[in-house]
């Protein structure tokens, strides 16, 4: 339809939502209609010259009083249009349900009552008497009040009442008490409590009962209620279903318990009644690579294929990030290859785990081609995918290709975190840009983001790399005031700061810390501790550390330097040959005599 000055052309083709009418007493319905910028150029094609569209919709917007509206005819008829036209629903969308008005006042009530008046929960449940139904809506509304102690009351108020059309209404009820509880971990607990109150009451249970059980006590790593649930569902003449397995292998991914879910699996394939789908192998799956046997987790992938069960976005996804925590890249990207040549469009997650196994193997221009492949075909990239991408490119000295992406990350407007500093000190460390790196502490503390322990490590590192000893003590000082302590990794950077810059003393005194700690020094830290003593010619300090270190069979020694260690204080005091272990002082003597000796010494002890 055309306006009679030819302005503006409605276009009814298109879906309008309704405004959202304010009441006002003395003024036409229309005339307070709001009218947002997208939904008026959503149903009005471009005006003609000379006529600003946005200064008309902000002119309206902005303008308190009707009379002080610009009410043109051609306007006006678009408003009354926004008035009548309904909004469409979506193909398929599920329609919303009607609430009935008697059931939000009582939730309302028995929630405001609070926990300390349950005999006036009881007194108003007992006036509005709820059947089945009624209870049902209640328990909805708890549920999403997260109101679960209300539900519990409820329900155990409609069976001491007895009054039920059907016993199934019963099992309905409690069993979606236990739904409601179940789905929080928190509360897992008391679904199975909740179950124990279904026995007391003898309440029948169905196959959904035994399973919502099930998950609930698989949650919280009860296995051997798990195996009592069974059993009581077996006596039942229950036979386990698929969705039994599935709220099973559900609970082993929450727990982390890959053995378990292993043993799971394959007594659902020994059944002859349930067969596996693409959920129970994706869940198996990423049990697996969590814990740690990535290879197996492609085994049941490869097992899943065998089967005949085509894999989906999250299964190729678990795949693809199994192969990133085994630091197998090229089977993560034939994977993923595999996952395009089979018409599955990679989400956002598939090329963040891409990215995660380029970024563990070292692969930076991989990571740079994904990273281009995302934009190029409009996937979102989120605060994972900069992440990962700066971390690759920080640890594989791309400094200017980190800082640009850091940029991009920015002018993206998502957001830095504690996981993005630390991928950029480590650009700043491969550099050698210090200053850089503290800019990057400064500027992150000041937008909020506090440096963790990880971030202090490094910082300490790239400190002590270049010398900045007294830097490096400050940045100790200053995580401590934050109430960060150090970790053993911290006393190593810290350690070894010291001993570049030849401070001795200070290297054998914080030695001396953490032997008072309850954690143990490794190999990296002995290292640093007897060059110290080298520089300061503490050979029987270097004594005292020869033998700590052979008491320790766990780690492999560094024979090579500790044999030279061992010689210089051959030549400065001979005396302490007495004090030092035998094979030392075979390996001491050894590099005095022959260097081609020594080398094919070492290499025995090697082997």
């Amino acid at each position: 339809m055309e306006s009679s000055m030819g302005i503006l052309r409605v276009t009814l083709k298109q879906p309008v939502v309704l405004q959202r009418l304010e009441s006002h007493r003395s003024t036409p319905r229309y005339s307070r209609i709001r009218v947002s910028r997208q939904q008026y150029e959503s149903i009005v094609t471009p005006p003609a010259a000379g006529i600003d569209q946005a200064q008309r919709i902000d002119a309206w917007n902005s303008s308190e009083a009707p009379e002080d509206r610009p009410c043109s005819p051609e306007l006006r008829d678009i408003e009354v249009r926004l008035q009548q036209q309904k909004k469409k629903p979506l193909k398929g969308a599920r329609k919303k349900p009607k609430i009935d008005p008697v059931v939000v006042d009582v939730a309302r009530r028995m929630v405001s009552l609070g926990k300390r008046s349950k005999d006036s929960r009881e007194a108003l449940l007992d006036e509005v008497a709820p059947d089945s139904s009624m209870c049902r809506q209640i328990m909805t509304y708890f549920d999403i009040h997260d109101a679960m102690d209300m539900a519990v009351e409820l329900v155990e108020w409609k069976t001491s009442r007895g009054d039920w059309k059907d016993p199934k209404e019963a099992t309905v009820l409690w069993t979606k008490v236990m739904k409601m509880q179940s789905k929080r971990p928190c509360h897992a607990g008391c679904a199975l409590k909740t179950y124990d109150r279904m026995k007391k009451y003898d309440i029948s249970r169905d196959i959904v009962s035994f399973n919502t059980a099930i998950a609930a006590a698989a949650t919280c790593g009860k296995w051997k209620r798990v195996e009592e649930i069974r059993t009581e569902m077996d006596n039942a003449g229950i036979q386990a279903d698929m969705y039994t397995y599935s709220s099973l292998l559900g609970g082993c991914k929450a727990t982390g318990n890959w053995k378990q879910a292993r043993r799971w699996f394959t007594e659902m394939e020994e059944s002859a009644d349930v067969v596996p789908n693409v959920f129970h192998y994706t869940t198996l799956m990423t049990t697996l690579q969590r814990g740690g046997v990535w290879e197996e987790s492609i085994e049941v992938f490869r097992k899943m294929e065998a089967a005949g069960v085509k894999p989906d976005v999250i299964s190729y996804n678990a795949a693809i990030t199994a192969c990133a925590k085994g630091e197998d890249w090229e089977q993560a990207w034939a994977i993923f290859s595999a996952m395009r040549r089979d018409g599955i469009d990679p989400s956002t997650i598939s090329y963040n785990a891409l990215l995660s196994a380029c970024e563990r193997c070292g692969q930076v221009d991989r990571a740079l081609e994904v990273f281009e492949n995302m934009k190029k075909r409009g996937v979102e990239c989120n605060q994972v995918t900069y992440n990962t991408l700066i971390s690759v490119c920080g640890k594989s000295g791309r400094f200017e290709t980190t800082m640009k992406i850091n940029q991009d990350m920015r002018d993206s407007g998502i957001r830095e975190d504690a996981f993005t500093l630390a991928g950029l000190l480590s650009a700043c460390g491969k550099a050698g840009e210090w200053k850089k790196a503290l800019s990057f502490i400064q500027e992150f503390k000041e937008s909020g983001i506090m440096p963790n322990i990880v971030v202090y490590n490094q910082l300490i590192s790239i400190l002590g790399d270049n010398l900045e000893w007294r830097r490096a003590v400050a940045a100790w000082k200053s995580m401590e005031d934050e109430g960060i302590a150090p970790d053993i990794v911290t006393y190593g950077a810290m350690l070894s700061t010291f001993e570049k810059a030849g401070k001795w003393r200070e290297t054998l005194d914080l030695y001396d810390a953490l032997i008072d700690t309850d954690m143990e020094p490794n190999i990296y830290i002995y290292s640093s501790v007897l060059n110290a003593c080298e520089k300061g010619r503490q050979w029987d300090r270097a004594t005292t550390l020869f033998k700590a270190m052979m008491e320790r069979g766990d780690q492999q020694l560094p024979m090579n330097s500790i044999a030279v260690l061992a010689r210089k204080a051959m030549y400065a005091s001979p005396g302490v040959l007495s004090a030092m272990p035998d094979p030392l002082v075979s390996a001491a003597k050894t590099v005095v005599e022959s260097g081609r000796a020594a080398r094919s010494y070492f290499s025995s002890i090697k082997k």
